[in-house]
């Protein structure tokens, strides 16, 4: 395949420096823009014979023979202006076919910069600019080169301005450097138009398009490219968002199957390389009569693992390179020899080759070819003494041939990737060509499937983000041999409930009912491959159920997935997948959240970046790395800002065709001094470098010898780091005070202070990590506490000891140990700016070789590192040193991990790692926990280099000063370092001896002399304690004098999508590795501990194991919950990605800018007030992300996230809040949208996801708006700044929350008023009898409100019996709709509980309200009051998110239900109406809580009854004679007064006010389903008049919250009568006509007033067509939705059986009759709010 085919999709058309991405081009943009073809196809269809109604595509087409007759022409002109004439008529054909208008002559002439007109053929106000660029006599030239000349302006004089600036230079200064530039331009010239946008083009970003090519190919899909990119429809509609501004949102999502496919490719290729490495490696150790798989030569599978890993990504690497020759690093395009002799890709073309022999097969041509090109890659190829270097190379496989030095040059990439020894395994075998095929073909061909086509992987279509995230989904795996025969188990698939009290009846959809035939189904498959897997021998696969087997389908038939023995298995393992919680983040939040960080730090009153060079300073972390996409794309987007603000400075542009290699040095100089990372898992660091290097490499020449300089490749050893971003010891300190007897608080009851170069430790103060806390090896778990009683003892008593109060003595010796970390600390940091600048090379970036006066200008800097340390001249290129010696200046100096030197940093590091130890220190070896002496007696050793015993001896006075404090066991010559004098001069060696002769501390030293040193290494190694301030201490504390670049105290930008992880100890996870079972099945926790003891028999080694595990989980769970570490945290359940926020807050410098992606726990969690506090403080932009576009695919539908910006902390809260974002689009058109009009709501008028921007959108946050949220969703009394923050749609909708902080009455005012219960607990209280569930043969039917047990489903809004269960009811589906009109005057619905029959006991334990009658000695019991019921769990994707009706005395529910109950009836009415309005389901919707319990309703107002809301409400919920006494008590003369608010509405009853009367009968009831829905209608309005809201606020409120209910309006159809014809609402299965009539559906007459009748199985299709704009259905008709098929009269009659009454089972009839209607809810708003306001007194 040749290289370049992929991007060129369209002919024609070039995508210069991916104005979209090339991927985006060739996989998803056809997918895009077939809405918009399909809409001018239809057009056409409309007009058939129109010219101007033809598709532009076809119009395009039509012209290009006129186009090159004109063409001709032009080069026939015989002056300037016949060849200008001529263009005119050229462009006029195509521009009218776009869409526009005929072009004039002379362009008008347009001032978009003052000074500066220019002639243009249309401006289309901030949209499109369409400017005629072409200069008679230069066709040959880049019509960027093209300048203005007088011909141009005609009569008008040329400004002296524009007089020889080119088309590239005025772009730039006179039309998108307008104060109100076009967002779009288009560029005519002769031969090519230009496409650029204003954001892209200082990234010297285009589309161009050259129309020779375009209309003499004639292709089509070009054609439709050209038109969709370049009409005018979609660049500059009338009005909404133009096509290109969206169209690219998707990308992520149709990447051809790249990035999952390569997932599934990496996997099976690593499974594969290590079977093949595993079986030669034993076949070599089988000679010796040795074994790979067992015994004292067994093969490490972890380290097979990594090595297969490397290789693969080896293959990666250099597909991806080798797609890229525009990067300039192999010469796969210079040299033929290269491609066919060398290359990788000419593996690819025989990635499908027969091989028909066995010597063809086991062959080594593939591995001798991809070990000489990896050897070529690492040493380099036809540079001057490197090819001496690759002759001398003897170990390599495939020694680089004679002649490669003369066919081509190649430069050395000197990286860890190709580094030979890091496959110590790999080297030893030889990979046959088989084996080599299948996984380059693995690698090189998508699967296909799911609507994507199979097709060869494109590496020049994979962006960097999407390599990462191939990387990332492999982070968690890991390699094992099997034992023997293995088989696959997993997780039967999840069925619905059985039981059917579930609240949601709205969009719940039941799981298909399990298959367990023999046959090959669609869920068999191997895409469970990337999935967590289990697996168990043949002796234990028959425990199992075939739905908890896995199968492979061979041939159309299933088999059991089986492992043999010996295998290497390379698969997820399940707790390493729940501990790891990576959820890879999609490019287009990636790129948001970055922008918007950058926004943030880059704005002028930051003050951080004052000019460019400024940008080249900054310093960028991610502290949750993975593969670094965090990183890369603020490289990227830095690089870019670098750039665009340089040419700004000089005034001066990069040439374009120069722009990309500059780009990607500045992405090299970036990349390789200013980017920081961390994460937990090693193979993240490997990868993040790996996609650093792709993302920052470039080729260059010398410029001398034309031949290929040594590829600048990035070094990361000071940078990139494997360590637990969240446990490790910090750069902060406690005061002494806080250590002695009686201080209050003691001080680890309090957070320590942070000590800095403003405000150093004091001599008084001691750090941190010298101190204990009660934290430390503080395990609680039960059942581990019944295993090791002794253990746990022993735990409980050195805890009490060892954080008893300090005495006078200890404190003075810890302040002298504090002194030796300062001087250590201080030490390291001198010493590691110093390596750091030593090991970073000199790195050229734009302009370098630039002129003087601009060399002045780009030095002038505030900051220290100005331009000196990266500006030009080839000298810099002499400064660089081999990755071998930067990684021996890292070990010699004293970064030194490894080694045995106890440099400042190894010292530190072993004290903090101790202190961090403490805390999770093995239980089983608890008699190894020192007492705090022997602890500050060996860290001391470490720190001073002598024992000392800090127990006071008799006769010392330690209230007297004292130079040493404790006795001196072990005297030793105290190490200096680094010209650091020695403290302790006085103090000699005396054996034992913890130096070498040179006087120089060994760790070796220490281990001997103290054994817990080595446990402290083993617990360091395991738990990877990540310590910021030692790590990186010239960056976070400042380097000091002399170093250069760096700002010092702290990063400048820190960004990430930390872990989304709960902390919490699941045993599941440990124990189902050796046995699945406590994976795949859900045990009790009865089961759980006679499973746990048989397994710990079982299987040798599971409790060591198990025990591990619960140590690390609850050594976590203390440390991030100790108030000295996280304090903000305190009360709060542990998660991961809260805990990053005070850290990245405290790593940020003074002026730094974070940007995290993460849950909305913060903002609703109730006990996060003080966690709030700090991020108001600190938040700059909150983004709220629902996943319902699925761009995390891995998540659910409906689960929340956001992008949140923080800077520094300020004195006042002030930042935006964007709620309900689908896509990141949205923000960006929020901030660009110019503010007119409403924003729209969450869906559109087609019921699809709103994604369009708008000003209202951006909510402004303050002091005033957080003390409204402290109001409404705390409690009282609740800070402002510690107020829970609500998804707010729109502003405006903050000022109808401030009119309800405002109302002066509230339920929360009353004392004793009302009182809510759950009732019945539905597990418990059928444990203890007070309930059991009905039997599938009892009919269910309540006799009594006494019988009746409530569960969800059985109410909706207003309408206690919306639904009753079925006979069988083993489902929260299976129950059916009521009819109100035929129910029975004492009807009451199954119940799928029953009380118990002592009644006398079951009344006993039922709750009584909490205040006392008179005459009374307690509460009554809540049973003898009418009650307000609601659904506790709220359904935020539900038609209604607060479901609530009045249930009669009697009735019990179960606790999926909250009852309250009132002391006084008019209350419980008012309340009633609140519940059931629009406005108050808005309120709780926007506390974003997922549950409602009682105390949530005492916020809500509390309105004074009147009769029109009480009548409303009343009618809606009295629906059978259990009601009577309720109406009868309440009920007012009024009532019978009230009128509906369209009285000539005749659906209406509008007989039904007058009638009623004060006892009640059926027709006191609403019954009819026009007549309810129009009554919810007025009582909405009635409520928000109540509360002072204005209609707009009405109508916004249903706009933006109500989707849902709005998608169900618009397709609910009512007949004559007022009865439901259809309806697509999922809460109403059953009522009306199915939308298509089949074999299954009811049988149904439908007999016309003519006289006609038809008879059959009809549906809602047979008698109504929907309207069509696209139709050309006129507006009447699309806003009536439709045309009927039948006339007015029909009658439909349906029958159907129905078993909702008592008496089993019967036909029923229903009747219909036409017309037929829907009604608009926003029309009825409009029209009750006019009635009720004429009603109100003036």
């Amino acid at each position: 395949m040749p290289i370049l085919e992929a991007v060129q999709t369209f002919a024609g058309i070039t995508n210069e420096n991916e104005f979209y991405s090339h991927h985006y081009l060739a996989e998803v943009f056809k997918g895009d823009i077939k809405t918009r073809l399909d809409a001018w196809d239809a057009t056409e269809a409309q007009h058939p014979g129109q010219d101007a109604h033809r598709a532009p595509q076809k119009r395009l087409q039509a012209w290009a023979q006129r186009w090159f007759a004109l063409r001709g022409q032009v080069q026939r002109g015989k002056d300037e202006h016949e060849r200008w004439a001529t263009f005119v008529q050229l462009q006029t054909g195509l521009l009218q076919a776009l869409g526009y208008t005929a072009p004039a002559r002379t362009a008008p002439l347009q001032e978009l910069v003052p000074g500066l007109p220019l002639p243009m053929w249309e401006l289309l106000g901030q949209r499109l600019a369409i400017i005629p660029a072409y200069q008679p006599s230069r066709e040959e030239d880049d019509l960027l080169d093209h300048q203005l000349t007088a011909f141009h302006y005609g009569t008008e004089p040329l400004p002296p301005q524009v007089k020889g600036e080119t088309w590239a230079d005025l772009l730039s200064d006179a039309v998108f450097g307008a104060d109100q530039p076009p967002r779009y331009v288009l560029l005519l010239g002769l031969d090519e138009w230009l496409l650029l946008d204003r954001y892209k083009w200082p990234n010297n970003r285009a589309l161009r398009f050259t129309w020779a090519d375009i209309l003499d190919r004639k292709d089509a899909d070009t054609l439709k490219a050209c038109a969709a990119l370049l009409h005018k429809d979609s660049l500059a509609p009338g009005e909404g968002s133009s096509l290109l501004e969206s169209l690219d949102e998707n990308a992520h999502k149709h990447a051809f199957g790249v990035s999952e496919d390569l997932k599934y490719a990496l996997r099976e290729a690593i499974e594969l390389l290590g079977n093949e490495a595993a079986r030669q490696l034993d076949e070599q150790a089988s000679g010796s009569k040795k074994s790979v798989y067992s015994g004292q030569y067994k093969l490490d599978a972890g380290e097979l693992s990594l090595e297969c890993l490397r290789m693969v990504y080896r293959l990666l690497f250099m597909f991806y390179i080798e797609a890229r020759p525009e990067l300039g690093y192999v010469p796969i395009n210079q040299s033929e020899v290269y491609l066919k002799g060398y290359s990788l890709e000419s593996l690819r073309d025989l990635e499908l080759q027969p091989l028909p022999t066995p010597q063809a097969r086991e062959g080594k041509y593939f591995d001798l070819t991809l070990r000489r090109l990896f050897t070529l890659v690492a040493h380099g190829c036809g540079l001057a003494g490197e090819q001496a270097s690759l002759r001398a190379n003897h170990d390599s496989h495939a020694p680089v041939p004679q002649g490669a030095k003369d066919t081509f040059a190649l430069a050395p990439l000197d990286s860890r990737l190709f580094d030979d020894s890091t496959l110590p395994l790999l080297a030893k075998v030889q990979f046959p060509n088989a084996l080599w095929q299948r996984v380059i073909r693995l690698l090189s061909l998508s699967k296909g499937g799911k609507g994507r086509r199979a097709g060869r992987v494109s590496y020049q279509l994979l962006s960097i983000n999407q390599l990462g995230a191939v990387y990332e989904a492999l982070l968690s795996y890991r390699g094992f041999f099997a034992d023997e025969d293995l088989y696959e188990v997993k997780p039967a698939p999840k069925k619905a409930s059985a039981a059917a009290s579930d609240e949601g009846e709205d969009d719940s959809e039941s799981d298909d009912a399990e298959d367990t035939s023999r046959r090959a189904r669609a869920s068999d498959s191997d895409a469970d491959l990337l999935e967590n897997a289990w697996f168990v021998p043949r002796s234990h696969i028959d425990d199992y159920r075939d739905d908890e087997k896995v199968y492979d389908v061979e041939e159309g038939r299933r088999k059991l997935r089986m492992h043999p023995k010996g295998s290497f298995i390379y698969r997820l393992a399940g707790r390493d997948r729940q501990k790891s919680a990576s959820y890879y983040t999609p490019q287009v939040l990636t790129q948001c959240l970055v922008k918007y960080a950058l926004k943030e730090l880059l704005d002028e009153k930051n003050g951080r970046v004052q000019k460019a060079d400024d940008i080249l300073t900054l310093t960028v972390c991610e502290p949750a790395m993975g593969s670094a996409a965090f990183l890369n794309e603020a490289v990227n987007q830095l690089a870019e800002a670098y750039l665009e603000r340089k040419q700004a400075e000089l005034k001066t542009r990069i040439p374009h065709d120069q722009y990309p290699q500059e780009l990607q040095k500045v992405r090299m100089y970036l990349a390789d001094r200013n980017v920081f990372g961390v994460d937990l898992n090693p193979v993240a660091v490997e990868l993040a470098e790996v996609s650093l290097w792709l993302n920052a490499i470039y080729g260059e020449q010398d410029e001398a010898t034309g031949q290929p300089l040594p590829a600048r490749v990035p070094w990361f050893g000071y940078q990139l780091f494997a360590g637990n971003s969240l446990i490790g010891a910090r750069h902060q300190v406690f005061n002494a005070a806080a250590l002695k007897k009686g201080a209050k608080p003691a001080w680890h009851e309090e957070p320590p202070r942070r000590a800095s170069a403003s405000a150093p430790r004091r001599p008084d103060e001691i750090w941190h990590f010298l101190l204990p806390d009660p934290g430390m090896a503080d395990y609680g778990d039960k059942d581990a506490k019944k295993l090791y009683p002794a253990e746990f003892a022993q735990l409980k008593t050195w805890r009490k000891a060892f954080c008893a109060p300090l005495a006078a003595h200890e404190i003075a010796r810890l302040q002298q140990l504090s002194q030796r970390v300062d001087e250590l600390w201080a030490e390291h940091r001198a010493a590691l700016a110093r390596d750091r600048a030593r090991t970073e090379d000199a790195t050229p970036v734009w302009p370098h070789g630039m002129r003087p006066e601009f060399q002045a200008k780009s030095a002038s800097s505030d900051h220290p590192a100005s331009a000196s340390s990266y500006q030009n001249s080839n000298e810099s290129r002499s400064h660089r040193i081999s990755r071998a010696q930067k990684e021996a200046i890292r070990q010699q100096g004293l970064l030194n991990e490894d080694g045995d030197l106890a440099t400042p940093f190894r010292r530190l590091k072993l004290v903090m790692d101790y202190w961090c130890a403490l805390w999770f220190w093995p239980i089983t070896q608890s008699h190894e926990l020192p007492s705090r002496e022997q602890w500050w007696m060996e860290v001391g050793a470490i720190l001073e280099g002598n024992v000392i015993d800090v127990t006071p001896q008799a006769g010392l006075l330690f209230d007297q000063p004292a130079t040493r404090t404790g006795e001196l066991v072990f005297q030793n010559v105290q190490p200096s370092f680094a010209g650091f004098d020695d403290p302790q001069p006085e103090l000699q060696a005396a054996a034992p001896r913890l130096h070498d002769k040179l006087g120089q501390l060994r760790i070796s030293k220490l281990r001997q002399l103290f054994s817990r040193i080595a446990v402290v290494e083993g617990i360091a190694a395991q738990r990877r304690f990540m310590h910021w301030e030692l790590c990186f201490a010239d960056v976070l504390l400042g380097a000091g004098p002399g170093t250069e670049g760096r700002s010092g105290a702290g990063f400048d930008l820190i960004l990430g999508n930390p872990p989304w992880l709960k902390v919490e100890w699941n045993e599941a996870g440990i124990l189902g590795e050796r046995n699945p079972v406590f994976a795949v099945r859900k045990i009790s926790a009865s089961d759980l501990a006679q499973l746990r003891a048989e397994a710990f028999a079982q299987f040798p080694g599971l409790q060591a194991d198990w025990l591990q595990e619960l140590e690390e989980a609850e050594g976590t769970q203390a440390f991030l919950n100790a108030v000295q570490n996280y304090p903000q945290l305190k009360g709060m359940p542990a998660n991961l990605y809260k805990c990053f926020l005070p850290l990245v807050w405290h790593l940020s410098s003074a002026q730094g800018v974070a940007g995290l992606l993460h849950p909305e726990g913060p903002y609703e969690d109730p006990k996060g007030g003080e966690l709030r506090e700090a991020i108001y403080a600190r938040l700059r932009r909150h983004f709220q992300f629902v996943n319902v576009k699925k761009l995390f695919a891995e998540v659910l539908h409906w689960v929340t996230y956001s992008i949140n910006i923080y800077g520094p902390r300020r004195q006042q809260p002030a930042f935006d809040t964007l709620a309900n974002v689908f896509i990141p689009a949205t923000v960006d058109a929020s901030y660009q949208h110019e503010g007119d009009g409403l924003a729209d709501g969450i869906k559109t008028a087609n019921g699809d996801w709103n994604t369009a921007g708008h000003r209202d959108r951006i909510v402004r946050v303050d002091e005033a708006a957080l003390t409204t949220f402290a109001k409404l969703y705390d409690e009282p009394g609740t800070p402002a700044r510690r107020a829970r923050l609500p998804a707010l749609h729109a502003g405006a909708l903050s000022n109808v929350l401030a009119k309800l902080a405002a109302y002066p009455q509230r339920l929360a005012d009353l004392d004793e008023g009302y009182f809510a219960t759950e009732m019945w607990n539905e597990t418990a209280q059928q444990h203890d009898g007070t309930i059991s569930r009905r039997p599938s043969t009892d009919p269910g039917f309540a006799a009594t409100p006494h019988d009746w047990v409530l569960s969800g489903p059985h109410f909706f809004v207003a309408n206690p019996f919306c639904k009753t269960p079925r006979k069988l009811c083993n489902t929260p589906l299976a129950y059916d709709n009521v009819d109100l009109g035929t129910l029975p005057d004492d009807y009451l619905p199954r119940t799928n509980y029953r009380p118990m029959p002592d009644r006398a006991e079951y009344l006993r334990r039922t709750a009584r309200v909490s205040w006392i009658e008179e005459g009374e000695a307690r509460g009554r019991p809540v049973t003898e009051f009418f009650r307000l019921v609601h659904r506790r769990r709220l359904s935020q994707s539900g038609e209604r998110t607060l479901v609530a009706a009045l249930i009669p005395p009697g009735s019990a529910i179960i606790n999926t239900c909250i009852a309250t109950s009132f002391q006084n009836q008019q209350l419980l009415l008012s309340c009633t109406a609140m519940l059931n309005s629009l406005f108050v389901d808005f309120f709780i919707k926007s506390t974003g809580r997922g549950d409602l319990y009682g105390e949530g309703l005492a916020q809500l107002p509390r309105l004074s009854t009147s009769a029109d809301i009480s009548a409303r409400a009343l009618t809606l919920n009295c629906l059978t004679t259990h009601y009577a006494p309720l109406w009868e008590q309440v009920y007012d003369l009024d009532f019978a007064d009230q009128r509906w608010s369209q009285p000539g509405n005749p659906r209406l009853p509008h007989d039904f006010w007058p009638a009623l009367t004060s006892t009640w009968t059926r027709d006191c009831a609403l019954r009819s389903d026009y007549a309810r829905r129009m009554a919810l209608v007025e009582i909405d309005v009635l409520v928000a008049q109540a509360l002072g809201l204005s209609l707009d606020e009405l109508l916004l409120i249903y706009r933006v919250q109500f989707p849902v209910m709005q998608g169900y309006e618009r397709d609910t159809w009512y007949d004559a009568t007022g009865r439901i014809v259809f309806t697509n609402s999922k809460g109403l299965v059953g009522v009306g006509l199915p939308r298509k009539g089949s074999r299954s559906t009811p049988r149904t007459r439908i007999a016309t007033p003519d006289g006609k009748v038809r008879e059959g199985n009809f549906g809602w299709d047979d008698l109504w067509t929907y309207a069509s704009a696209d139709a050309g259905d006129s507006e009447e008709t699309q806003k009536r939705g439709g045309t009927p098929k039948v006339s007015d009269g029909t009658t439909i009659t349906q029958w159907l059986m129905d078993d909702t009454l008592p008496g089993g089972p019967r036909e029923v009839q229903r009747t219909y009759t036409a017309p037929f209607a829907r009604a608009s809810r926003e029309d009825d708003y409009r029209v009750a709010w006019a009635f009720f306001d004429r009603q109100q007194p003036q």
